[in-house]
This record gives C-alpha cells, sequence and structure tokens, in this order.
C-alpha cells in the first residue's frame, strides 16, 4: 500500500496481467510426480523465461507497455524415460546468452528413479535425487506450431537441489555450487554406508552406563589438589587423620612427592605448611604453601614431570583449582561483554564499534548460522565434463 503524505491518502497497488499461462490438463501421467512452484529468469530487460513448475517452459517478450507477446514454449522430456513425452517439472536457477545467436537455461528437477540398494541390508533406506539440466536455445526464437522439447547439452544427477549456477563465458566452464557432487546420469550410483549392528549406539537409560561391566564405581579423586596466586602456589594433600602432627614435623608426611622436581624454583625459607585434621572425618588435609621464587611467574604445573610423558603413576596431571575470587572475576568479565554486545556498546573498549553488525542485529540463530553446511564447487566443461570440484 502507498500512502501521499499531502493528501493522506491511501492509494491502493494494481496489478496488470500481461500473459496469461496455460493449465495443462490433468492425466495419470502427471499425477505421477510433483509440481514445483513456477520460477522464471530473464534473459535481458525484455525476455523472460518462465517455468510453469509442471515442465513447461514459456519464453515471453515483456514490453514496457502492453501486453507480452509469447516467443516460444518448451517441455522437458526424459528420452529414457518408460513413459515417452511426460513433461518433468523443474526449477529455472538461470538463463545465459553465450553468444549473439545461442542462449543456455539451468535447470534442475527431482528424479523420479529406483535407487539401487544391497538386497542384504535389513534397514532400507530411501535417498532423493535431483538431476541437473543444461538447454540450448537458437535467438532469435521462431515460434513453432507446438512446444518443443528441450535441447539438452549436458546433465547430471546428485543428492541435492544445486544452491546455485552460473556458466563463464570467456573460460567456456560451468560453475555448480552444492552440497553434493554431481555425476554423470549414467554412471552407476555411490554406495551409502549402513552401519553394521555392531556400530548401532543403543540410548542409555537414566544414570546407566553401558560401558561398565558391573555395577558403577566411583571416580577417583587426584591425589592433591592446588592452586597459585601471584607469589604463592597452595598444594592441598588428603593424608589419613591417624597421622600425629609430631610425624609431620619430623619428616616428608608424603615421601613420593619430597623426591620430585617442582615445576619452578621456591624460596625454602618462607615456605610453610598446615596440618588440618577435622574431628571424626577419615581424612585430613595437609596444606603446603610455596613461595615462588619468580613472583608473578604463573605456574602450569606444581610438578615438573606432571602431564608428560612419564610412566610414574603420580605424574597425572592434575588441573589447577581456580580460587573463588578468580572464578568471581572471570563471571564479571563475562557479565560485562554480554552486557556490551546487548547494549551496543564497544566489548573490547579498543574503540572497534558498537555491539553486531546492524544487518546481524535480531537475526543471528546460534542453532543455525553457527552450523553451516558442507558445499562443493564443480567447475564443468561446455558438454558437461568435470573440470575441477573443490570441496
Amino acid at each position: 500500500m502507498f500512502a501521499h503524505a499531502e493528501s493522506q491518502t491511501t492509494i491502493p497497488p494494481s496489478f496488470t496481467p500481461v500473459y496469461e499461462l496455460p493449465t495443462p490438463v490433468a492425466t495419470p501421467q502427471i499425477d505421477l510426480v510433483h509440481s514445483e512452484y513456477p520460477s522464471a529468469a530473464f534473459l535481458d530487460k525484455d525476455v523472460v523465461f518462465i517455468g510453469d513448475g509442471r515442465g513447461c517452459l514459456y519464453v515471453l517478450d515483456i514490453p514496457v507497455a502492453g501486453p507480452a507477446t509469447l516467443l516460444a514454449n518448451f517441455e522437458l522430456v526424459d528420452p529414457d524415460s518408460a513413459v515417452p513425452r511426460t513433461c518433468i517439472p523443474f526449477r529455472v536457477h538461470n538463463i545465459i546468452k553465450t553468444s549473439d545467436t545461442t542462449a543456455v537455461a539451468l535447470l534442475s528437477s527431482r528424479h523420479y528413479g529406483t535407487v539401487p540398494s544391497d538386497p542384504s541390508t535389513q534397514h532400507p533406506m530411501k535417498y532423493h535425487e535431483f538431476d541437473v539440466w543444461a538447454a540450448r536455445f537458437t535467438l532469435p526464437f521462431e515460434m513453432p506450431l507446438e512446444s518443443l522439447a528441450l535441447d539438452i547439452v549436458w546433465r547430471r544427477r546428485g543428492e541435492d537441489v544445486p544452491m546455485w549456477m552460473t556458466y563463464h563465458l570467456a573460460r567456456n566452464v560451468y560453475f555448480l555450487l552444492g552440497s553434493s557432487s554431481y555425476r554423470n546420469v549414467s554412471d552407476p550410483h555411490p554406495p551409502h554406508h549402513e552401519p553394521s549392528p555392531d556400530e548401532y549406539a543403543p540410548i542409555p537409560r537414566a544414570e546407566e552406563v553401558l560401558d561398565a561391566e558391573g555395577p558403577p564405581q566411583p571416580t577417583k579423586p587426584f591425589p592433591y589438589s592446588w592452586t597459585q596466586t601471584s607469589d604463592v602456589v597452595t598444594v592441598a594433600f588428603p593424608l589419613p587423620s591417624t597421622v600425629p602432627t609430631s610425624q609431620i614435623g619430623k619428616g616428608s608426611p608424603v615421601p613420593r612427592y619430597s623426591a620430585k622436581r617442582l615445576w619452578d624454583n621456591i624460596r625454602p625459607s618462607t615456605s610453610f605448611w598446615t596440618w588440618d585434621r577435622e574431628g571424626d572425618h577419615a581424612f585430613g588435609l595437609l596444606t603446603v604453601h610455596l613461595d615462588k621464587q619468580q613472583e608473578g611467574l604463573k605456574w602450569s604445573h606444581v610438578f615438573a614431570a606432571s602431564g608428560t610423558s612419564s610412566a610414574d603413576a603420580d605424574d597425572v596431571d592434575v588441573p589447577e583449582t581456580l580460587d573463588p575470587s578468580e572464578l568471581y572475576a572471570v563471571r564479571e568479565a563475562l557479565e560485562k561483554y554480554t552486557a556490551a554486545l546487548r547494549e551496543g556498546d564497544d566489548p573490547s573498549g579498543l574503540g572497534l564499534g558498537r555491539g553486531l553488525p546492524t544487518l546481524a542485529q535480531g537475526e543471528m540463530d546460534d542453532e543455525v548460522d553457527s552450523v553451516g553446511r558442507q558445499a562443493r564447487v564443480h567447475h564443468l566443461g561446455g558438454r558437461g565434463r568435470v573440470v575441477t570440484t573443490v570441496v
């Protein structure tokens, strides 16, 4: 609808039919296939190719004013079909003028043939295939008395409709972009892998461990936990609560770690330990505070051999336990970042702009836009022969 600002009047849209496409008569052969949506593509500013979605292609000359003129009409027919002269519904993707006297239309249609399957398979699967066609036209058009079959230059078959098709005149090469590979229709169908019974993964029930042979076993804890600040590394060892404090003071309470080399140097004179034995608990906590020799250096591990290919069972990779204050700082930084994106501020503080790009605001779907799909670019020669395929 169009509203005139000065007169405050609403002008309704108007439509002028320029040509009415004929409606085919329903026959048993037509009912065997599904129709496509009508599609169209312009050869130039006046000539348009229109597919009616039922297998017929109409070429119209649409002037600036007045009705359109039918230049020619064609049908997409499979010469190898068991039913002769059965039109194949198709979609018009592109029309390219290859010379002053020729033009090529790029079409796609669904293939209704049978896909060969292995008779030994227990779970037969159905696959949809699509044909890609290149039809050639001679310019200018001479209106025939009846519709003609399209002059097919080449035809290929794949498992998906191409996302984009065009023709490069200088190289005499067709470009096909799609998630499928497109083979010659005479080539055998590529085999599809069907999982064997051993490859099927059952769905576990709640709290069910399929790989466990017996009842689920508790996860073995790490032999120690550790955290660090800019100047101190704190390591906590669980020990039996029966260990007396006097024995801890006489020697090393954890002899298997006493001879291990630390990840970096420390100051022994300012390092110390504490022993916390709580009531009737079976284990107490021996906490060792190691004063870093190089203040500000962030340790990757407590011991030098941790996380390496050492055969010692004690050289496990124990992750650092973050201090609650550090976790709070991380969470606070994430909250500031998300708030900056939501409000349109610059989250980096570097003057890089405000929020997301304008075209992406309110349009991004994390579950869809971040997944995508694989695409292949096919370069086909003038007769449809594959030149290169890029994944």
